[in-house]
């Protein structure tokens, strides 16, 4: 992992620093994302400048609470399919060798019954 550095992050107009051992990618996304909020939710609800600020981190933090319900969801859902794809793999390996068994069985029958047919052909 990165050693962490200082960065300064600049958003709604003001300069804040921080320690962090993001990418400069990841440091771009956030503050840009932090920064659309801001302004949207001052935009949107025509609040003083002080409550927009927490106003947007409720707002992030519902969003994140939300992905996050959706994240367990999604994983419930896979460990689901997961248990059916495996109990249907196991009813499928059953089904082949029985049918297999019966093949077998089935084969056997027909080699006998060939060999009566000679044997009948040569008497």
């Amino acid at each position: 992992m990165a050693e962490k550095r200082k960065v300064t992050l600049h958003v709604a107009g003001k300069a804040f620093s921080m320690m962090t051992n993001d990418t400069d990618e990841h440091i771009h996304r956030v503050e840009a994302l932090a920064d659309r909020n801001l302004q949207e939710t001052a935009r949107v609800m025509h609040l003083k400048p002080d409550q927009v600020g927490l106003v947007s981190v409720v707002s992030l933090a519902d969003e994140v609470i939300r992905a996050q319900d959706e994240v367990s969801r999604v994983r419930r859902e896979l460990r689901d399919t997961q248990v059916k794809l495996e109990e249907s793999e196991e009813a499928s390996r059953k089904k082949i060798d029985e049918l297999t068994r019966t093949l077998v069985r089935r084969e056997d029958r027909i080699a006998d019954l060939e060999l009566m047919v000679h044997e009948a052909r040569l008497k």
